[in-house]
C-alpha cells in the first residue's frame, strides 16, 4: 500500500497527474478491499502528506474524501480549507457554502465565506 502512495506522489511532485489519479485510484481499490476505506482513513492519509511538494497529492486526497464521503462537514471543512489556504477561493467558497448546506449553524464555514467574499 504504501509503495502505490508513494509512487503516486512522486507522479504528483512530477505534474503526471493523470498517472498520479489511475495510482491514487488502485490504491483506494486495495484500501476497499482489505476494508479499511473511511473517511478518518483518507482524512489522515491527506494530512501525511502536508509537506513541500506534495500539496497537490493532499489536495487529490482530500477530493476524493469529498467525493466518497459527500455528506460528511469534516470532509468538505477540510478541503475547503485547504483550498482557501491554497488561494484557491472559488473551490474554498464552494466547500464552505457545502458545509453551511449540512450544517446551517456551522460558525466556522459562516466565518470564512464571509472572509472569502470581501
Amino acid at each position: 500500500m504504501q509503495a502505490l502512495a508513494d509512487n503516486a506522489a512522486g507522479l504528483y511532485r512530477e505534474g503526471k497527474d493523470e498517472a498520479a489519479a489511475a495510482a491514487l485510484d488502485s490504491l483506494f481499490e486495495l484500501v476497499r478491499r482489505e476494508g479499511m476505506m473511511s473517511e478518518f482513513f483518507l482524512s489522515v492519509f491527506a494530512y501525511n502528506f502536508q509537506s513541500p511538494g506534495d500539496e497537490r497529492m493532499s489536495l487529490a486526497l482530500l477530493k476524493k474524501n469529498v467525493e466518497f464521503y459527500p455528506e460528511s462537514i469534516t470532509a468538505n471543512d477540510l478541503l475547503a480549507s485547504v483550498c482557501a489556504s491554497r488561494g484557491e477561493k472559488e473551490l474554498a467558497l464552494k466547500y464552505f457554502r457545502k458545509v453551511l448546506e449540512l450544517d446551517p449553524r456551522n460558525g466556522n464555514a459562516f466565518r470564512m465565506i464571509k472572509a472569502l467574499q470581501k
